[in-house]
Parts: structure tokens; sequence; C-alpha cells
């Protein structure tokens, strides 16, 4: 019976259980020995004695007493307190930090770095880094409102929200830096009473200076105008009036009026204006009676508002016509002055000029090899006599007429398929370029001449190079079916 007696000290914060042990302490320390004594243990506490993991053990043993502690949570194991157990230490180089790399009893080096900081990862593996986990920077970032403190630091720069510097002349006024985000500046001194900060144009500050004028400005209501009723520096106002005109009395004093002053003059046209009577005369003229004397004045747009009828003439800023054809393009007359005139466009036409005469509308004509098409806002121009060459890198494709290709898909035999449908005269070249070479595939009922040989007639037939660069060039003889070699580079193989 090793374990003689067992009991929980349960008056101290720290958890003290008392055992006495026939074994020596050595054997207390050996691997499992709680494990195997619990039984015992239970039987003397008359029921199961409960472990903690801050259990610390006070045993009584033949050759000594010994605190001892609990290797792990499961309660199988002690070893005298302070003890550093057993275990690996692999070897280190100088300033690391031991850790456990792994769970169990070995400690590794952690690999150090310059000017770090010992840091966990997202999975807390420890390591030596200059860069703070985010959520550290964030929590240093935001620091939130400082309510206490006083800063000590070098001066905040604009950019930053600060001022850039560290004092201002007291009351001063602040300007911006000589740049967007330079240090403020204040304007030399404070002033004087009554001066005014004025400015010194661009590149340099304000600066105080007297005020060149000074006087008395009279309350006045919404939309007056300020003037001078009397000499000196004292400005009152004139009220407004409805529909009105500003004018001055005989003595020059001014006043809103619906009515314009006698004596008006306007140069260059009539010497006064008085009740006036318009009388159209003609397209260009009008006849105004001026306080009973007519005279012929010359037309202004103020007239169209008098219910005049006329066409405003060209040499008067109009245009001298009526009207003019829907959606026409207008055009001036055969004279300076002349009234505009406008065309009336078909599909396709366009305004052609000509330095013998007017402009008309006309289409554009085609030459050789040029087809044109006119429709709706639109003019189509082809070419009769295309002649467009295809650079074929496919292994397979149906020919056009009156097209040619080029072999281009390396090692890969290209199949070239006569079209469907050709007319009489049209042609077809193939030249060689790849090094797998090309083959003619027929179409039902279509066949190929090669001189006094010819393909095989239909789909079983076929016209091949023989070599990478051979050439050929075929037209149709007979439309959409019967085709002859009429030029070619190299040796063919027909089938």
């Amino acid at each position: 019976m090793p374990v003689i007696s067992i009991a929980r000290d349960t008056n101290n914060n720290v958890s003290i259980v008392r055992m006495e042990v026939s074994d020596n302490l050595a054997t207390v320390a050996q691997t499992d020995y709680i494990l195997n004594n619990q039984e015992m243990i239970n039987i003397l506490n008359t029921g199961v004695f409960d472990w903690f993991i801050t259990d610390m053990l006070l045993v009584a043993a033949s050759d000594g007493n010994a605190f001892f502690q609990f290797t792990d949570d499961t309660f199988t194991s002690l070893i005298i307190y302070g003890e550093q157990g057993s275990g690996v230490i692999n070897p280190g180089l100088t300033n690391e930090l031991a850790y456990y790399s792994a769970n169990g009893t070995t400690l590794s080096g952690l690999t150090t770095a310059d000017n770090g900081i010992l840091a966990t990862n997202a999975s807390g593996k420890p390591s030596i880094t200059s860069i703070l986990p985010s959520v550290v920077q964030t929590n240093i970032t935001q620091v939130g409102t400082i309510n206490t403190g006083v800063w000590q630091g070098t001066n905040i720069a604009v950019g930053f929200g600060g001022t850039g510097v560290s004092s201002f002349t007291a009351y001063a006024v602040l300007c911006a830096g000589t740049t967007s985000t330079g240090n403020l500046q204040n304007v030399s001194g404070v002033g004087t009473s009554g001066q005014i900060l004025t400015s010194n144009g661009p590149g340099t500050l304000p600066t105080w200076q007297a005020n060149a004028a000074s006087g008395t400005i009279n309350t006045g209501t919404t939309n007056a105008i300020a003037y001078y009723a009397a000499n000196g520096t004292t400005i009152s106002p004139i009220s407004t009036a409805d529909s009105s005109v500003f004018v001055t009395s005989g003595l020059g004093v001014p006043s809103w009026s619906m009515t314009l002053p006698s004596g008006l003059t306007i140069p260059g046209y009539q010497t006064t204006i008085t009740p006036v009577a318009l009388t159209e005369t003609n397209d260009t003229n009008v006849t105004m009676t001026l306080g009973g004397t007519p005279a012929t004045a010359l037309l202004q747009p103020v007239s169209m508002t008098l219910g005049w009828t006329g066409q405003l003439a060209v040499g008067r800023g109009g245009t001298g016509s009526a009207s003019f054809n829907i959606n026409g393009v207008v055009i001036s007359n055969t004279t300076t002055t002349g009234a505009l005139e406008s065309l009336t466009l078909s599909d396709g036409q366009i305004v052609i000029g000509s330095s013998a005469g007017a402009p008309l509308a006309a289409t554009v004509s085609s030459g050789t090899g040029i087809s044109i098409s006119n429709g709706h806002n639109t003019i189509t121009i082809s070419s009769n006599g295309a002649n467009p060459w295809v650079d074929e890198t496919g292994s397979s494709v149906t020919m056009a007429t009156n097209t040619g290709y080029t072999s281009d898909d390396g090692a890969t035999l290209v199949t070239f398929t006569l079209p469907a449908t050709a007319n009489i005269g049209d042609w077809i070249e193939i030249n060689g370029k790849g090094a797998g070479g090309w083959s003619i595939a027929q179409a039902t009922g279509q066949q190929i001449h090669f001189g006094n040989a010819a393909t095989t007639s239909g789909t079983g037939g076929s016209l091949s190079s023989t070599n990478q660069y051979d050439c050929v060039k075929l037209r149709c003889i007979t439309a959409n079916t019967t085709f002859s070699v009429v030029n070619v580079i190299g040796n063919l193989t027909v089938v």
C-alpha cells in the first residue's frame, strides 16, 4: 500500500493536497504513479478523489518531503515542483528564442531578425518580423478620441490636418502656404483701426492698408439702384418700377419711368423719338411717322412685334425667303444679297459645287470597276475588280471565287473545297507555304481538268500539291461544276 493517507487542504487559495506514501521520492516521480495508485487514493477518500490542474501535492515519503505537480491534465504523473522535466533541446543560435515547434517535449530555436518584434500569424505561429499583424496595425492607426495629454512631437504638416508651424502672431490673419500643402503663414502685423486687408497680387501675402474712401450707405430695398443724391460720400437708393427704363430728367436727376424722355437721339437714324406710327411699304423698309413728318427708317427686329408681314432681306440679316423645302439644304443666291434658296436631296445625293454656276444636288458617278449603291442617308461604294488574298492557317476551308489563298497551317495538310457556286471566268488561286501541303476537294458533280488529265468527278476526285511551295490557279469553264488549271508552279497529283 504505497499511498498511506491523502487529504485536501481547502483553507488555502492554492489547492494543497497532503499525501503520505511508503515509497521514496524518486518512486513518486515515476511515470503513471498517480494512475497506478488512483484506486487506493479513492478508497482513502471514501469516494472518487477529484484532481485539479492547480493541485500542488505535499508528499511525505520514506526518504523525505517534497512538493509535486502534475505533468499534464491527465492527472497520471507527477514531477517535483520546479523541475524542467525531460525532453530534447535542439541546438540554437545566439539571440534565438526557444519555442515548441510541435506538441511534445522538444524545443527549437526561433529564427531571429534585425529590428523585429515577436508576433504570431493567423494560425498562432510565432516569428520575428518587422511587420505588425493587420489587426494590431488597425489598433495602432485608429487611436480614437484623445481626451488627455499634451502633444510634444514635431509640427503637424498641412497634409495631415495641421498648420506646419508652432506659433503665430497674436490676432494675425492666417493665409495658406506657398504650395497647396505648405506651412500656413500669417499676415504681417494686425493692422490699425479702419485699415483693410488688401491683395498685392498672386505670390505675395496681402497687407493691411488704409481705406481709400469712406462714406455713408443709406438703407435700401431689394432691386433698388444706388446713386448720389447730393455731392459728397452719401449713397441713397432709387426704388425700381415695373416694366420701366432708367432715365434722367432735364436736370440730370435719375429715375425709373415708362416714358422715354423727349429729345432722345439714336445716332445714324432720326434725331428724336416722338409718338411713332409704322406703315409697311416693301420688304426692306417701313415708313415711320415722327411728329407728323414721314421719314424712311431701316427696319429693326423690334418691328416683328408690330405685326410686320414682309420677308427680312439678306442685307438686313434675314433670309429674304418666306419658306424652304422640307429637309432641304440652304444655299445662297446668285447675288450677294439675293434671297436664300434650298435644294431638295433624294437618296444618295450630295451637294456638288461648280466654279461655273450654282451648286446642285447630284449622285456620285461610278468609274471602271466601281459600283455605287444609294440608300436613305447612305452611299455605298464597292469595287467590282477586287482581288482579295487570304492567309489560310486552318486545316480546311470552302473557297470563294475570285480569291487567292496561301496554304499556311504548318505541317498540317490544308484541304480547300471548290466553291458550290461559280460563274464562267471566275478564278481561284492557291500558293503553297506550309510544309503539310494542300489538296483541293470536290463536291458532287464537280471536276478539275489539268491538261489532258482530269480528276475523278465528284467527291472522290482531288488535285493536290506534291511539294511544299507548289502553286495553282483555276478558272471556271462550266458554271458551278468544271474548273481548268490555267497556271501551275511545281508538280501536282491528280486523283
